[in-house]
């Protein structure tokens, strides 16, 4: 077993990039020349190559995480300026808006693709439903 490695970890994880040992390790470094990836480097059934996973998931090209984003900021705001109802009623809105997209959206979506398409939608639309009836129906003080 190498060095910081534990039992039943496999030293080469799928979608590395296999580097000898003595190479610097830094996050900015180039790879060397002879740095390849494994066969059996897995990317996901969606997506052409790593390199289109990598662009989906890259915050920056994403609208939808920094909507997202926006939105909890919203919703924190509101809970402390207009109270917990307004709060939860924005909270659900922002979920049925997440349920939507995925259900619209056919390219993959960072931050809102867990699982799959239709299971997403349940759980987003369900959520908003939940919401919206425990904040109408909650005592308010």
């Amino acid at each position: 077993m190498g060095e910081g490695a534990q039992p039943g970890q496999d030293p080469a994880v799928a979608g590395d990039p296999v580097v000898p040992d003595d190479a610097p390790l830094s996050d900015d470094a180039p790879l060397p020349e002879d740095a390849q990836l494994p066969e059996d480097a897995v990317v996901p059934a969606h997506f052409d190559d790593a390199e289109q996973a990598a662009r989906a998931i890259a915050p920056r090209r994403n609208v939808w995480i920094w909507v997202n984003v926006g939105l909890v900021a919203v919703v924190c705001v509101l809970a402390v300026v207009a109270g917990p109802q307004v709060a939860a009623l924005a909270l659900a809105a922002q979920s049925a808006l997440a349920g939507i997209v995925r259900l619209v959206v056919r390219e993959p979506v960072a931050g809102l693709e867990v699982r799959s398409r239709w299971l997403d939608v349940g759980f987003y639309l369900g959520a908003a439903v939940a919401l919206v009836a425990l904040a109408l129906t909650a005592p308010v003080d």
